[in-house]
């Protein structure tokens, strides 16, 4: 399952966990940055079962991943670093985004292990 997501330069891009924690990636005008959070921190944040990761846009967009135990969330930056959302272990799950860029297509790849395959929820 492939889902486009548009993002502009001006864009913040925001995850948020439904028990109100929340990560803000933001852009910069740098077109090979790596897009960092906004305490600064690169590092590994787990979700649960019990969380949705949601991937809003500051035009109000935004996107709901399903978020199980058996899911893995890789956030994969421009520049080849990464970081791992980790739930579970069963599903494989990266998001790609391109920084600095206007209207540069996100996408946002799904994939399940044994080629059984998720649709993520998309609320505009």
């Amino acid at each position: 399952i492939i889902k486009t997501l548009e993002s502009t330069e001006d864009e913040d891009i925001m995850i948020t966990f439904t028990t109100g924690q929340h990560h803000t990636l933001e852009s910069t005008e740098d077109e090979d940055i790596m897009i960092t959070f906004t305490t600064g921190q690169h590092h590994t944040l787990e979700s649960t079962e019990d969380e949705d990761i949601m991937i809003t846009f500051t035009t109000g967009q935004h996107h709901t991943l399903e978020s199980t135990e058996d899911e893995d969330i890789m956030i994969t930056f421009t520049t080849g670093q990464h970081h791992t959302l980790e739930s579970t272990e069963d599903e494989d799950i990266m998001i790609t985004f391109t920084a600095g860029q206007h209207h540069k297509d996100t996408r946002v790849y799904r994939r399940r292990r044994h080629n059984i395959y998720k649709d993520s929820m998309c609320i505009v």
